[in-house]
């Protein structure tokens, strides 16, 4: 699956929705004028001989509005935009804005601690080469509760991707960035990491540079290693260094699971910049090559003697 983003973002600005666009910017604009409008005029009446209630209602009608045309352009470029960018690069693929993984099929991937609050939108579905795939963004979250308020804490704020694997496995294989060796050095590190229990027994492996990145774990140390081969672990490396995230994995069954951190948000739109500029366009589809190309760089299309 090949597509060039310039040239895509190009065709749907040239064609009918561009008018669209450009019309709809000009709107969100003026909205966004009055509330600043407003905030401006809230502000300067505290300097007047009024209660402060009044300023403070002033510049709270301001913040409104400008919320109000931002989550209205948000819906609009989630529901409109989007599905006639990915229309013109990946008609084959699914977008379904207001959909995501569900939240038993995440936890049953086993790659975060417990969580809390949980949500999931922008779910991509299809086939690429030979290999099925579901990908979406994620949000998870940790309950804390103090004297005085209860609040929630991100744990994991990226995009999930769930995929055929080229090899049918017969238990699971779990691939963690290794904070503790980082943190502590490889001595006390190895210690920390013996301790995690929840994803079976450490697997040692041969390459250095992965476990400085990386502590895998698995309940069949043969399959493991047949599963992270010198080519996988090269991958893997690449895979992390070029997301410039965290990168969890899990390797099961006849599937495999890959987690990556994005805390700005996968396919959002600009906060402030016009939805007609095809650079804002040109980076929605770089964000989804971002994502579907791991198949291609782990080499899912590969198929391993009789798994087809």
């Amino acid at each position: 699956m090949t597509f060039d983003p310039h040239e895509c973002a190009a065709k749907v600005l040239n064609g009918p929705l561009g008018e669209t666009l450009a019309e709809y910017d000009r709107k969100t604009a003026v909205k966004n004028n009055i509330g600043i409008y407003f905030i401006l005029a809230g502000a300067g009446l505290f300097l007047a001989p009024l209660h402060f209630l009044i300023p403070a209602a002033v510049i709270i009608i301001g913040i409104l509005f400008i919320g109000a045309a931002y989550h209205n352009r948000r819906n609009y470029f989630r529901s409109v935009i989007i599905p006639e960018l990915f229309q013109e690069a990946v008609p084959e693929l699914k977008y379904v804005p207001d959909m995501g993984i569900s939240r038993q099929k995440f936890a049953s991937l086993d790659l975060f601690p417990s969580f809390d609050r949980y949500s999931s939108e922008d779910r991509i579905s299809g086939t690429i080469g030979k290999t099925k795939f579901t990908a979406a963004e994620v949000h998870i979250e940790k309950k804390h509760k103090s004297k005085d308020k209860t609040y929630y804490s991100t744990i994991f704020k990226g995009v999930v991707l769930i995929a055929d694997f080229n090899k049918e496995l017969n238990s699971r294989t779990v691939v963690l960035p290794d904070v503790a060796e980082r943190c502590f050095g490889k001595l006390i590190g190895n210690f920390f990491q013996k301790m995690n229990f929840t994803a079976g027994s450490l697997v040692k492996l041969e390459n250095p540079d992965f476990e400085k990145l990386f502590a895998v774990y698995g309940y069949d140390q043969i399959e493991a290693r047949y599963v992270l081969t010198p080519k996988m672990m090269e991958q893997l490396i690449q895979l992390r260094n070029s997301n410039k995230s965290e990168v969890r994995l899990l390797f099961e069954g006849d599937h495999v699971a890959v987690a990556f951190a994005k805390p700005s948000g996968w396919l959002e739109p600009p906060s402030f910049s016009r939805l007609h500029d095809i650079n804002v366009l040109e980076k929605i589809l770089y964000e989804l090559i971002s994502v579907i190309s791991i198949i291609n760089d782990l080499d899912l299309n590969t198929r391993i003697w009789t798994k087809e």
